[in-house]
């Protein structure tokens, strides 16, 4: 049903679904895109849709639970309430002109196809309904999964995160480059742009298995040099004759757009990062 989303239109508009294809990875993501978009290029009215920033970008996530009298969002959607239905209630609530069939339909592939946030999001609200103190609750996601990112390797839900109980156990201590999320945050947390998760938790419908993105641990050598951030992206955005009518990325039309800024930014800041180091 991701390929309907990517080529098909919507019956309410009979217009494209892909159209909105930014507002329904949205309501699935994980985190939240920090940047100053130009909305006079970045619109539908009139001309080329273009996607272009000014200034710095950044990927944001809270606590696992909403703010007192607030209601779930976005990541919370998941670990608030197990329930399907109750999830796609609340999202439709929160985009009620996105088509409420293609969102139910996206919300079960993404659970059927085992997206290891998905289920880690969702398994740790279902522990924290079984214990007194929510408030000692972390979920951590790891900055790497242990894979040779040259492959096209499905992580798991166990490899991708891990979910603690009491952040006293002292066999289960976070990398220090680890995400830690806890139930209760006072302010919205930056992720390090060279996390591998960075990707897949901001862009769950174009890596709706929770593939990696570039990280700088144990990179792939290729002839002794390692994998840059620019040639990781220029491989996975690379034009395959064999795929080229069904590759995800290239048919996601204003949300590739996002995505090519993004991975730019990210390329940009660390190119000046290593200079201000050195």
């Amino acid at each position: 049903m991701l390929y309907n989303l990517l080529t098909s239109n919507d019956p309410n508009t009979d217009k494209p679904y892909v159209d909105n294809i930014r507002a329904y990875n949205s309501i699935f993501a994980f985190t939240s895109l920090g940047a100053n978009i130009d909305e006079d290029l970045a619109n539908a009215k009139e001309g080329v849709y273009t996607f272009q920033i000014q200034g710095a970008l950044y990927h944001r996530i809270g606590g696992l639970m909403p703010k007192e009298n607030y209601p779930p969002a976005f990541a919370q959607i998941y670990f608030y309430d197990s329930n399907m239905d109750n999830q796609l209630k609340r999202r439709q609530e929160i985009f009620p002109n996105l088509n409420s069939d293609m969102l139910s339909v996206l919300q079960t592939e993404l659970y059927d196809i085992e997206n290891p946030f998905v289920h880690n999001f969702i398994t740790a609200g279902e522990q924290a309904k079984r214990i007194n103190n929510i408030d000692d609750m972390r979920l951590i996601i790891h900055k790497t999964y242990g894979k040779d990112m040259r492959q096209y390797n499905k992580p798991t839900a166990s490899e991708v995160a891990v979910i603690l109980q009491d952040f006293n156990d002292f066999n289960q201590v976070p990398d220090p480059r680890d995400i830690v999320i806890r139930c209760h945050e006072d302010k919205l947390k930056h992720i390090n742009e060279l996390h591998g998760a960075y990707d897949p938790l901001q862009y769950p419908l174009l890596f709706p298995y929770g593939e990696y993105g570039w990280h700088n641990n144990e990179q792939p050598e290729i002839k002794q040099k390692q994998v840059t951030i620019r040639e990781f992206v220029v491989y996975r955005i690379q034009v395959r004759d064999s795929n080229r009518s069904k590759s995800i990325l290239h048919l996601s039309g204003r949300l590739f757009q996002q995505y090519l800024v993004d991975q730019y930014a990210k390329w940009e800041s660390n190119n000046l990062r290593w200079y201000r180091d050195h």
